[in-house]
């Protein structure tokens, strides 16, 4: 044991951080363990700290040294864990666990009430060390203790999430499913040999509550749907899912496949206890240990298949099949009379309710032989074997007659046709195929309407002009497939091929001519479109396509405005469809709209009038706004009439389209503004502009430049509107795409000269913005990194930089945490190398010392190399204070090359040096002992 005097003179000299790491790290004696412990050492552990939603665990030298040394007195080491405060630090957990894994079972067993309390972290490897400590303590015969530890450990918890009350419930363990799996099968094992039954039975029970905790609704009987979450007991490529009750399933059925192999527990046993429980899923465990372990369970087995439940219930029909193939040939003769009772009373009466005799006689016939399907053929007598041959030769071979659901790759419907098979038919032959074809009564997974109309759609992108020529013959084949040929083109179109529009036109026109409901006295066959709509959503993509390639010649405006104007009245989106998704996010509303026949065709309008304006300017016409094109300007100002389309879908379309009807018509936005953002109905408004900012990013008027400025001018009240309500919408956390895309627009809107800093407008942005303006900044860095910028613009960031930097520098200096997140933007205006780099890196250390972090930190570091050179002593600052910062460390370990690479210049530089070895001696501080080498060379 060392002496007082050596213990007081170590203790002098470990003040710093690093040098107390290093001392700890460097005992190789458990006999400075007491004299520690009397100079006040074990008692103090460091705690978690908290920032945010982020947490950290400090590690503790001190009870890692406590780990090397748990072999070497593994008693002394147990007194000391004993006797330390539990602060919650995950690290320090693992630490004490690696010290009882390296003591003898008897004396790691005294620990089994803290471990316990450690068992509820989440935190870093500490479960999957518990998981070992469990299997160190069985093998050494503290089975009591193991399980207690095990029974905390792997313990379920309910579902908290949100969509629990959507979807059933998915109850989880306290850790990762992974790593929870992986201690069922790598320690687990252990504590079953050991201690038998009762780890068993924890096992049963912690899948008895899965099963509880997953179900949403109450049933009269035990129900558990294990048919379709767990297809099979044994390993099966039909068991696709890997939640708890799946990893569970595992467990026990391993856990008795164990104790039945190794004597440990007789099969009856282990039976007697699997029916203690209620749910199928334990009952389907029994059957599989019936045709695992026949020689065992001969007894068992006749008892099991002529349970007529077990036969009947979906849930049962995997396991009792494979039993039943495999021992139907052994059951005595009144068993197997038994079971072909069954066969012959038929299904259950519920099957055939309300159906007619013909499709009753169907269902009986199927059902049969999807029962017969359940034996070995050769086994039945000869008369059911040929009543089998019959149905198959009639129905064909059930596909799974052992599963009631099966999980496969599907693709998508199938068609009767290929592709090249259409090709190489005549029109007239393809006509009359479609119109003579009918899909089967079953349809799923055989050929379909759909499949085969995709089919079509492929063959007419791929020769679209034989189609046009001939396109107004599909006009008895219905809608399936009259869309289809219609995306066909459209399809074409997209890959720039060009075609004739008369026959398409007409066909297009006698399309949306027809009712669009289907009489309901005709009965729509399984596959084909129940309706026009989808075929008239259809037409409005291939005009919407056509226009914006500037494919169709301008002498058919008139056909073209002709079939389009129709669609504008299409009844989709419905008052009542809108109305069921009245808590639609606002930004969802252009999805209904481009995904409805109203929407679609009004995005095709937009792109008729700039298709018109065009043209015009072709033919050296003058344009002269919506006097040019008064059709437009009818179908938009009859729309904004919310007596007559109160759809808000549609009212969205208005605002993503917004610029562009500026840039067709000014003064037509000034006269119709208050109706596209109308104040008396806020929920109209709030659609219309919210989707003007998302879908216009700002980006996009760096293009426009002149144009932006009028789209300002014109709507700066709007935007003062919304900037003076930023401080109500902005007390949540997390920041809407709406709030991001209005600071971005002003962010350019600045950049273009549109509004000024002294604005009022700009000014009540950064007040009112809180959290926006990190939004803001960083936005602005991130543009100046990605993209070539103007010197203008450039100029004006500076400027914008510098007169924000003025008007908050004294609340910066009182709170400088407040504005830490957004100060550290400042990273990217650094890296994106725009910007002179005196002003730069002087504008940076401004920020660092205040914050002491930036963002991106690594690419910060990496610039600060490429500057290095010329401002070396810069450099080095900005490296300290980014270091000091950098409390876990990270920024420090991942930046360690550019770090070595300025801090070598440094050394290299008669001035620099004296900034650069106290910051080598501070990164030694702390731990990062790699840069030593440096003062050495030195």
């Amino acid at each position: 044991m060392p002496r007082r005097e050596t213990v007081k003179k170590a203790l002098k000299a470990i003040k710093r951080g690093a040098d107390y790491k290093y001392f700890f790290d460097h005992l190789k004696s458990p006999e400075w363990i007491k004299p520690l412990w009397k100079e006040g050492f074990f008692r103090d552990p460091p705690k978690p700290i908290k920032e945010g939603e982020y947490i950290s665990f400090p590690s503790w030298p001190e009870s890692i040294y406590l780990a090397r040394m748990a072999p070497l007195n593994p008693k002394l080491v147990l007194e000391v864990i004993l006797q330390i405060p539990d602060v919650g630090n995950a690290r320090i957990y693992q630490d004490l666990i690696d010290a009882a894994l390296k003591m003898p079972p008897e004396l790691a067993a005294c620990l089994v009430e803290k471990t316990k309390k450690w068992a509820k972290s989440l935190y870093l490897s500490v479960p999957e060390k518990l998981g070992q400590l469990i299997s160190h303590l069985a093998e050494g015969g503290k089975t009591e203790e193991a399980l207690e530890i095990a029974e905390v450990l792997l313990d379920i918890i309910p579902d908290s999430s949100s969509i629990k009350d959507i979807f059933p419930p998915e109850p989880r363990p306290r850790f990762d499913i992974w790593s929870y799996e992986q201690i069922l099968k790598e320690n687990y094992p252990q504590l079953i040999k050991e201690s038998g039954l009762p780890a068993f039975k924890l096992l049963c029970d912690l899948l008895e509550k899965a099963v509880h905790l997953s179900q949403r609704e109450k049933y009269e009987k035990p129900v558990d749907l294990s048919y379709i979450w767990r297809p099979a007991i044994e390993d099966h490529l039909q068991n696709t899912r890997e939640d708890v009750k799946n990893v569970l399933v595992n467990a026990v059925r391993d856990a008795a496949d164990l104790l039945i192999k190794e004597g440990l527990l007789s099969i009856e046993e282990t039976i007697h206890h699997l029916e203690k429980y209620s749910y199928p899923i334990f009952k389907r465990i029994i059957l599989y240990l019936l045709w695992r372990f026949p020689e065992k369970a001969g007894r068992f087995i006749p008892q099991y298949l002529i349970n007529n439940t077990l036969f009947n219930d979906p849930h049962f029909r995997h396991e009792y099949n494979i039993l039943l193939r495999k021992y139907f040939k052994n059951l005595d003769n009144r068993e197997k009379k038994q079971i072909i009772r069954w066969l012959e009373q038929g299904p259950d009466p519920e099957l055939l309710k309300d159906k007619s005799p013909g499709e009753k006689e169907q269902l009986r016939k199927l059902w049969l032989r999807n029962q017969l399907a359940r034996f070995n053929l050769e086994d039945l007598p000869r008369e059911w074997q040929k009543v089998y041959k019959e149905l198959v030769e009639k129905f064909g071979e059930p596909e799974h007659p052992d599963f009631v659901f099966t999980t496969s790759t599907w693709i998508g419907p199938t068609s009767p046709l290929t592709k090249e098979a259409i090709l190489q038919k005549s029109i007239d032959e393809l006509i009359e195929f479609l119109k003579s074809w009918s899909p089967p009564e079953i349809p799923f997974g055989e050929p379909s309407p759909e499949g085969l109309g995709r089919e079509l759609a492929s063959a007419v992108a791929e020769q679209p002009e034989r189609f046009a020529i001939e396109a107004k013959k599909f006009k008895g084949t219905g809608p399936t497939y009259v869309r289809h040929l219609i995306s066909g083109f459209t399809e074409a179109l997209k890959e720039g091929k060009s075609f004739p529009w008369e026959q398409i036109l007409n066909l297009c026109e006698w399309a949306i001519s027809q009712p669009r409901e289907i009489s309901k006295k005709r009965k729509i066959p399984f596959g084909f479109d129940p309706d026009w709509g989808w075929t008239r959503k259809e037409i409005a993509s291939l005009l919407e396509t056509g226009l914006e390639k500037y494919a169709f010649p301008f002498k058919l405006r008139e056909r073209i405005w002709k079939i389009l104007e129709p669609l504008t009245e299409d009844p989709e989106p419905t008052r009542e469809e809108e109305e069921k998704r009245f808590d639609l996010h606002e930004l969802e509303w252009p999805t209904l709209a481009i995904n409805s026949v109203r929407g679609r065709a009004f995005h095709a309008i937009i792109k008729y009038a700039i298709w018109v304006r065009q043209n015009l300017k072709k033919q050296k016409v003058k344009y002269q706004g919506f006097s040019s094109i008064p059709e437009v300007k009818e179908v938009l100002e009859k729309h904004l009439d919310p007596s007559h389309d109160p759809s808000l879908a549609i009212r969205s379309i208005y605002g993503q389209w917004l610029p562009w009807l500026i840039h067709l018509d000014s003064d037509w936005i000034k006269e119709n503004l208050s109706k596209i953002f109308p104040e008396d109905n806020p929920k109209l408004r709030k659609v219309a502009w919210e989707s003007y900012l998302v879908f216009n990013r700002a980006s996009k008027y760096l293009v426009f430049n002149k144009a932006s400025k009028e789209v300002y001018e014109l709507l700066k009240d709007q935007y003062a509107q919304a900037v003076n309500t930023l401080s109500l919408d902005l007390k949540d956390k997390d920041l809407k795409e709406t709030q991001k895309s209005l600071a971005n627009h002003l962010m350019i809107f600045y950049a273009l000269g549109s509004i000024e800093w002294d604005d009022p407008i700009f000014q009540s942005f950064w007040e009112n913005a809180g959290p926006l303006r990190k939004e803001a900044l960083e936005f602005i860095g991130r543009l100046l990194y990605q993209s070539k910028i103007s010197q203008e613009f450039i100029k004006r960031f500076q400027k914008l930089w510098e007169s924000y930097w003025y008007k908050f520098q004294d609340s910066f200096h009182k709170s400088p945490d407040k504005y830490k997140p957004e100060l550290a933007t400042f990273g990217w205006w650094f890296i994106s190398e725009k910007f002179d780099v005196s002003w730069a890196i002087n504008r940076l250390l401004e920020v660092l010392q205040l914050t002491r972090k930036i963002e991106p930190a690594r690419m910060v570091l990496q610039h600060l190399t490429k500057i290095s050179e010329k401002y070396l002593r810069e450099a080095i600052k900005s490296l300290k204070l980014i270091a000091e910062g950098d409390q876990e460390g990270w920024v420090i370990y991942t930046g360690r090359k550019y770090i070595r690479e300025i801090l070598e210049k440094a050394m290299r530089d008669s001035k620099a040096r004296s900034d650069a070895e106290p910051f080598v001696h501070y990164l030694g501080s702390r731990g990062f002992f790699e840069f030593r080498d440096l003062l050495r060379k030195n």
